[in-house]
C-alpha cells in the first residue's frame, strides 16, 4: 500500500510540475517530490533490492566471492562497494580506504541506504534516488552506469555530517550462466577546484551524464 500511495504521489505531482508556471510553487512541487522519490527509492531497495526473485543456486554462488571476481576487485583503484544485489542492497566487502574516507562505523553487512543514507538536513538531497535509479539501470542494461557528478554527504558515528561530491558508476556482476551476482559501485571524490561545477550538473537533477578532465 505505502508504494502504491508514494507512486502515486509522484506522479500526480510530476504531471501538475509540468503544468505549473509559478516559481514559488514549482520549487515546492520539487521539494516535495524528492522526499517521495527518496523514500520510494528506500523501501523499494529495502523489499526487493535490484532483483527480488533469487534461485537458490545463485544465492548459493553469492554466498562466496570466487576467485576471478577476488582478482578483479584486487586490482581496483579507490573506493568500491561490493553489493548483494537481492532485499537490503547489503554490502558485502568494501575496502577499508572507502570506510575511512566516508564515514569510521563499519559497512560491511549493512543495507546500503542504511549505511549511506541522505543528510535529512538538506532538502535538496537527491543521492539515494538518483544512487538506486543507477543501480536499477545496470541491471536493466547490463552495462555500466555512469553517474553524473553528485553530492552525496557522509555522516559518522557521532552524527557528524560532511559535504562530499563523488564521480559514481555501478556495474552488474554477472556468472558464467549469466546469472546477476553482485552490484560492484565505484566511486571517487571531486578535486576541491571542480567542485562547483559538479554540485551545479547534481543540482540540475543529477542524472546527466557529464565529464570532467581528471
Amino acid at each position: 500500500m505505502r508504494r502504491f500511495v508514494l507512486s502515486s504521489n509522484i506522479k500526480r505531482h510530476e504531471a501538475a510540475l509540468c503544468e505549473e508556471a509559478s516559481p514559488r510553487m514549482r520549487a515546492m512541487l520539487e521539494k516535495q517530490l524528492r522526499y517521495w522519490r527518496r523514500d520510494l527509492a528506500k523501501l523499494e531497495a529495502q523489499r526487493s533490492g535490484a532483483t527480488p526473485h533469487v534461485d537458490p543456486w545463485t544465492r548459493a554462488q553469492r554466498a562466496t566471492i570466487e576467485p576471478w571476481l577476488r582478482e578483479k576487485l584486487a586490482a581496483l583503484e579507490g573506493r568500491w562497494l561490493l553489493l548483494d544485489p537481492g532485499p537490503g542492497l547489503i554490502i558485502v566487502e568494501a575496502p577499508e580506504c572507502f570506510a575511512g574516507a566516508a564515514t569510521i562505523h563499519s559497512v560491511c553487512g549493512m543495507p546500503l541506504f542504511e549505511a549511506f543514507p541522505d543528510d535529512p538536513r538538506r532538502d535538496e538531497a537527491n543521492g539515494v534516488a538518483n544512487l538506486y535509479r543507477s543501480i536499477l539501470e545496470t541491471i536493466q542494461t547490463g552495462k555500466l552506469s555512469q553517474m553524473a557528478p553528485q553530492r552525496y554527504d557522509v555522516v559518522d558515528d557521532q552524527g557528524n555530517w560532511s559535504r562530499r561530491i563523488w564521480y559514481p558508476s555501478n556495474e552488474a556482476i554477472f556468472g558464467e550462466g549469466g546469472e546477476l551476482l553482485f552490484i560492484l559501485h565505484r566511486t571517487c571524490l571531486a578535486r576541491p577546484d571542480e567542485e562547483s561545477l559538479a554540485e551545479r550538473v547534481n543540482s540540475s537533477g543529477g542524472t546527466a551524464r557529464a565529464s570532467f578532465d581528471r
